[in-house]
């Protein structure tokens, strides 16, 4: 998941339980039974990033998220 403008100490720890807790969600658990993952083999990562004020935003690729290339 994702929050965007969260602010101060606790209201950050809130929101990173929120994320840890979406590893033990019904679909999160269907998901990795359907694919065949070992439940106690499973992990999360939360990354926190400061808020910048953007009059655009995008996503670029250096590498092409089907294939691999690099020539993207």
């Amino acid at each position: 998941d994702t929050y965007l403008w969260i602010r101060g100490a606790d209201e950050v720890m809130h929101h990173v339980r929120r994320c840890i807790a979406s590893l033990y969600t019904a679909r999160a658990i269907a998901y990795r039974m359907r694919m065949g993952f070992d439940h106690a083999q499973v992990a999360i990562s939360v990354g926190v990033q400061k808020m910048a004020n953007a009059y655009t935003a995008g996503v670029m690729f250096t590498i092409h998220p089907a294939n691999g290339d690099r020539s993207v």
